[in-house]
């Protein structure tokens, strides 16, 4: 009533305003809508209670002394709809997995609902509810998960091993401790390797040990009594102890071997102070694997085994080969995202130059690598310039270089990476590497300090500083990549 009211007030200001000419206003006259036909004289009030809700529109003109009307002045008004209020929900319904045609009541909160026909895998739950006006409200969806049934394990029911790593003739093994006949083996270095299943029907990780059996060169009426092994002809460090003559087996720690091939010397000692002769047979160590990050700030890397990285080192790949933003050719660096590699798998490895760093082995689920265009190297191995249709790259001082022309006695040595491409419009010889956008990933940049002037932002665009006012080395940035001169560099 009060818009209404406004826009009466406004007319008659018109009016008088227009009237001031005139002797004196001797009638007032007014009409809704437009229907003239139901002229009415105006008063301190207009009655709209008949009107229905929507938009009007208020005539009126006034008359003065002597006969002559003014031109109509018309202003128009609102009449809003009368809106019920609600004020409590009187019915709450849901469904599943977008099946609207399908919902059912849902219960006061806290509700129970039934999932037991549903599968393993991801669902949505909507619901909606409705007020005592009647008006439903937006249905609100959430996501859920039901996880497959996964039985728990609670006991082994299967034990089995096998001898030197021929899994094909495993065997059965009793429960601990259990007797284990090595009669047919012959003296020399040997390994044993047990794995057990549980209820559920799961095989654990095969677990592997060492051992020495030891030429009986006794034959008077001696008997051996002490043993005595070492490594790689480092006779210093040898391994001492006594010796039963009914196990006749020497159980050998090579947990602290580098991995790669060695050889195991020993010999056995009797009960008169005599020593056998020694024998020398070689073995290869999967331990662990010393890596020295080379003077560019990157290198490649791979081993026979599921490896830990140190977090000193960020681990990297190389997937499609394109060009860098100067045309020049490059490949595509990814972050693998974990520190666990898998098991003969080539990838990058980015450190401090010249640092050093023990990768060991794991048993712990590996990275998911794909479209990984490094090829492991995991046995010293000639490369070839080219492989059919293949060009091979190696990583040097940052770059991949095309392969030399080199004869079979050159060898790429062990636990390192190559990069083989197809080119069908001729090898280059250098290759960079580039970040997704582009640009050059410079890992070691400290031999040309032009590209370390400018403004340095994070990898996600954000402003760190200006080397203008402080240089890159007293930023005490956190290792990784950043941006200067739209180039990024890597901080160790």
């Amino acid at each position: 009533m009060n818009i209404k009211r406004y826009a009466l007030l406004v007319a008659v200001s018109v009016v008088c305003t227009t009237g001031m000419a005139q002797k004196s206003i001797v009638k007032e006259t007014f009409w809704i809508d437009g229907d003239i036909s139901n002229v009415q004289t105006l008063g301190t009030t207009v009655d709209i209670a008949l009107y229905e809700p929507g938009i009007h529109s208020f005539t009126m003109r006034v008359e003065d002394s002597q006969g002559l009307w003014s031109a109509p002045v018309t202003r128009y008004f609102i009449i809003p709809p009368q809106i019920e209020v609600a004020t409590e929900v009187i019915q709450r319904e849901y469904w599943l997995d977008g099946k609207v045609a399908e919902c059912k009541p849902l219960g006061i909160s806290p509700a129970t609902v039934d999932l037991g026909e549903l599968n393993e895998g991801m669902h949505s739950f909507t619901m909606r509810v409705k007020d005592n006006v009647g008006v439903w409200s937006t249905p609100v969806t959430r996501y859920f998960i039901i996880p497959p049934q996964i039985e728990v394990a609670t006991e082994v029911i299967q034990r089995e091993y096998w001898l030197d790593g021929k899994i094909a003739t495993r065997s059965e093994l009793g429960n601990s401790p259990a007797t284990i006949s090595i009669t047919e083996l012959g003296a020399g270095i040997h390994s044993f390797t047990m794995r057990v299943k549980d209820n559920v029907g799961v095989w654990s990780t095969p677990v592997t040990k060492f051992f020495i059996i030891p030429e009986q060169q006794i034959t008077d009426d001696a008997t051996i009594v002490s043993y005595a092994y070492w490594i790689d002809d480092d006779v210093n460090n040898l391994c001492h102890g006594p010796l039963s003559e009914d196990s006749g087996v020497i159980m050998v720690d090579i947990s602290d071997v580098e991995a790669g091939p060695h050889t195991l010397s020993w010999r056995v000692g009797d009960s008169k102070g005599r020593w056998s002769k020694t024998v020398t047979k070689p073995f290869e160590s999967i331990s662990f694997y010393t890596y020295t990050v080379p003077t560019s700030g990157v290198g490649t890397f791979s081993a026979a085994t599921i490896v830990v990285i140190p977090d000193e080192l960020t681990t990297h790949y190389t997937t499609i080969y394109t060009s860098d933003k100067e045309g020049n050719p490059a490949v595509q660096l990814e972050d693998v995202g974990s520190q666990y590699i898998p098991a003969n798998t080539g990838i990058l490895l980015a450190g401090e130059p010249g640092s050093t760093h023990i990768i060991r082995f794991s048993e712990e689920t590996p990275a998911t690598i794909v479209d990984n265009s490094l090829v492991a190297v995991v046995q010293p191995t000639h490369i070839t310039q080219t492989d059919g249709i293949y060009t091979n790259f190696v990583l040097k001082d940052g770059e991949f270089h095309k392969v030399s022309e080199q004869t079979e006695e050159h060898m790429m040595p062990a636990n390192r990476a190559y990069l083989p491409l197809v080119l069908t419009n001729g090898a280059p010889d250098r290759i960079s590497i580039i970040y997704k956008d582009g640009t050059t990933v410079i890992m070691n940049p400290a031999d040309d300090k032009s590209i370390l002037q400018g403004i340095v932002y994070d990898i996600q665009g954000r402003r760190i500083g200006d080397t203008s006012t402080t240089p890159l080395e007293q930023m005490n940035l956190p290792k990784g990549i950043y941006i200067i001169n739209g180039k990024k560099i890597y901080v160790n």
